[in-house]
């Protein structure tokens, strides 16, 4: 019998069946998160690859929204992407995404994002590495700030009541200009609140601290503690007293002697806060992978730093209605881009256009690296300063 892709169409009965490849495949019950994973589940967007009536594969996609320079576009966030080790070679995945990708299509969503499990995997379906982050680790005696910096506001624990309630906000105005920055869905802030043991990874459970500033909360930050480490989950600030002040909260922790953050903005300021940065150890590596969907679509809809034009040969061979030349024309006050018959001045595939959409990366860097053809050099420096943002893509956000 022939491997069948389908939609989860009896939920109820078949929702664990469904989690089962991806708990063999990464290692933890996904039923314990029911009650939340059903909440958030667009139904007709779960499907499951069945042989012989066992699900072995599965993939889900969330309507979500994504900032781009100057706008907001609706994102199709691909996720639960699994194949069970019996099952693996046999061209199911492919044939998965096929399915999705028409599907995002139809829906007209112009792009595409994805957190990728293996950095091997997404670049053959057209996706590029559109936000990075970074992880750091410091010992808490080389944390003082150069100068030193006095709170003007106050730091206080709050409950998961009080958490649930107040953070979503802060969250929000946090990112309001920072592309590839989502807004977090309520049932994300619920498996915050909820705190399940298995996602801790031997951790304590969450402490919520707020930071208040004329009785406006203004920046939080959420950690757990390992022996004597202070793990940062996530610390989002509207000013910069609320950042230096929820910084030198996790540094003044009693009893720990070092501090880990992940997932944090290239461009984060922290680094030049210190008095003695060297000892802030980094490392970067890749977040959120994008894909555009409609590329006339998603180049028209985000605006561009400088006034510029480009024409634009792109290689799409997953997506072929993608394939084909155009002209892009854009400014800082809004941007057009159609099917053109003029000779090219750059040529590249789905996957290094959308490494560079939000900002990400350089043109003249994917063609230093031997990605993108320019066959009209000095476009090279048009489309950096076009595509430039004063703030680097990051996005915070699991979904």
């Amino acid at each position: 019998m022939e491997l069948e892709i389908r939609p989860i169409e009896d939920w109820d009965n078949q929702y664990e069946a469904w989690t089962k490849p991806m708990g063999r495949t990464l290692g933890f019950d996904l039923s314990l998160e029911l009650p939340l994973i059903r909440r958030q589940f667009e139904i007709d967007r779960a499907l499951g690859v069945f042989d012989k009536g066992e699900i072995v594969a599965t993939i889900h996609v969330f309507s979500l929204d994504m900032r781009v320079p100057g706008n907001v576009l609706p994102m199709a966030g691909v996720s639960h992407v699994c194949v069970q080790a019996t099952h693996r070679r046999r061209g199911i995945m492919t044939a998965m995404m096929k399915r999705v990708f028409q599907d995002i299509r139809d829906r007209g969503e112009p792009i595409s994002g994805l957190g990728a499990s293996e950095s091997v995997i997404y670049g053959r379906f057209g996706y590029g590495i559109g936000t990075h982050r970074e992880n750091w680790t410091i010992a808490r005696e080389h944390t003082a700030f150069h100068p030193p910096i006095e709170s003007k506001g106050q730091t206080r624990y709050v409950e998961t009541g009080e958490m649930r309630r107040v953070f979503p906000e802060v969250f929000e105005r946090t990112g309001a200009d920072r592309p590839g920055w989502m807004r977090r869905p309520d049932y994300v802030w619920d498996r915050i609140a909820s705190d399940f043991d298995f996602r801790r990874d031997g951790c304590s459970a969450n402490y919520y601290v707020v930071y208040e500033e004329d009785n406006n909360a203004d920046g939080y930050v959420i950690y757990r503690t390992i022996g004597d480490t202070l793990k940062v989950e996530g610390l989002m600030a509207t000013s910069r007293n609320a950042y230096a002040s929820l910084w030198q909260f996790c540094f003044g922790v009693d009893l720990k002697s070092s501090i880990i953050a992940e997932n944090r903005p290239v461009d984060d300021p922290l680094m030049w806060m210190l008095a003695d940065p060297r000892r802030l150890q980094r490392s970067v590596e890749d977040a959120k992978w994008l894909r555009l969907m409609n590329v006339p679509k998603a180049l028209s809809s985000r605006c561009y730093s400088q006034s510029g034009s480009l024409v634009i040969e792109l290689h799409d061979t997953f997506c072929p209605w993608n394939e084909g030349c155009y002209e892009l024309a854009g400014g800082p006050d809004g941007a057009e881009c159609r099917r053109s018959s003029k000779s090219p001045e750059l040529v590249m595939t789905a996957s290094d256009l959308a490494a560079t959409y939000l900002g990400g990366v350089t043109f003249s860097t994917l063609a230093r690296a031997g990605c993108i053809e320019a066959c009209v050099p000095e476009a090279l420096g048009r489309a950096d300063a076009m595509f430039s943002y004063h703030l680097k893509p990051w996005c915070p956000m699991g979904w």
